[in-house]
C-alpha cells in the first residue's frame, strides 16, 4: 500500500494545520522543506493541495508546479510522484496540472453535478485521472459547497460504466478530525468497484495504517494531520504499508 502524505498549500506556504474552511490554524512554512523531508523519509508519492483553489480564493500553481520541478531534481535516481489535488473541475484544470509535473490529477467532487462530463474526462485522461467522493450520510456532499450531487452508489454505478480507475475515499465527518480512516465504506466500495482506492482522512497513528495495509484491497493512504501533530512517523508509516500481511 502507498503512504501518500499531505502538502497543503495556501497563500504560497505549507499549512501544518487547517480549520475546516481550509484557512490557516497555524504559521505557514516553506513547502519545499516539508516536500524534501518527506522525500527523505523515503515517500514515494506526495499529496500536493492547493487549498485556495480548493476553496475558492484563487490558486498556488505557480508555487506548485516551482515545487513540483523541485521534486523531480531531488528524485530523479528514485523517482517521488506527484499526486495534484484542490479546485480540479473540468479538463483544462486538469490539463494544466498534467502540464506542470503532476503524475495524477484528482478531480473535486464537485465536478459530479454533470456525470456525462465527467464520463469523458475519464475517457480523455485514464489512469492519470482520480474522482474525489466526498461521503456524508451516503451521499457524496462536495467541500466548500452547499447541497449534494447524489447518493454514493448511484453516482459511483454510472462512475463505473464510465470506466473510473480510482477513487479518493473520504468520509468527511473524518477529514482532519483524527477519527480513524474510513473502514466500513472503503469495503463497501470494495463490494460495488473495481476502480483502485484511496483512503483519504481520518488516520490517527501506526495503528490504522496497519488496518488499512490488512484489507489487502487498497492502492494507498493519505495521511495528512497525524503527520503536524506528531502521533505518526512517516518513516515508520512507509515501512508498516509495505511490511504488515
Amino acid at each position: 500500500m502507498d503512504i501518500l502524505p499531505a502538502l497543503d498549500i495556501a497563500s504560497g506556504l505549507a499549512l501544518t494545520h487547517r480549520n475546516a474552511d481550509g484557512r490557516e490554524g497555524a504559521a505557514g512554512v516553506d513547502p519545499i522543506r516539508i516536500a524534501r523531508e518527506f522525500i527523505d523519509c523515503g515517500a514515494r508519492w506526495i499529496h500536493l493541495v492547493d487549498i485556495d483553489a480548493a476553496f475558492g480564493r484563487g490558486n498556488n500553481a505557480e508555487v506548485l508546479g516551482n515545487l513540483i520541478a523541485q521534486v523531480q531534481r531531488w528524485s530523479a535516481r528514485n523517482p517521488c510522484h506527484i499526486e495534484w489535488s484542490g479546485g480540479v473541475r473540468c479538463g483544462e484544470d486538469i490539463e494544466s496540472a498534467l502540464s506542470a509535473g503532476a503524475d495524477r490529477v484528482n478531480l473535486a467532487s464537485q465536478a459530479l453535478v454533470d456525470l456525462d462530463e465527467v464520463a469523458s474526462l475519464i475517457a480523455h485522461f485514464g489512469e492519470r485521472l482520480n474522482i474525489c467522493i466526498d461521503v456524508e450520510d451516503g451521499r457524496i456532499r462536495p467541500r466548500a459547497c452547499e447541497g449534494d450531487v447524489g447518493d454514493v452508489w448511484s453516482v459511483c454505478e454510472r462512475l463505473e460504466r464510465a470506466g473510473a480507475r480510482r477513487y479518493i475515499v473520504t468520509e468527511k465527518k473524518r477529514d482532519g478530525a483524527l477519527m480513524g480512516p474510513p473502514v466500513e465504506l472503503l469495503r463497501d466500495l470494495r463490494a460495488r468497484t473495481r476502480a483502485d482506492l484511496v483512503a483519504s482522512g481520518g488516520i490517527r497513528h501506526l495503528d490504522d495504517i496497519r488496518t488499512l495495509t490488512r484489507e489487502g484491497y487498497i492502492e494507498g493512504a493519505i495521511v495528512g494531520k497525524a503527520l503536524y501533530v506528531g502521533s505518526l512517523s512517516l518513516a515508520q508509516a512507509l515501512e508498516i504499508s509495505q511490511s504488515v500481511c
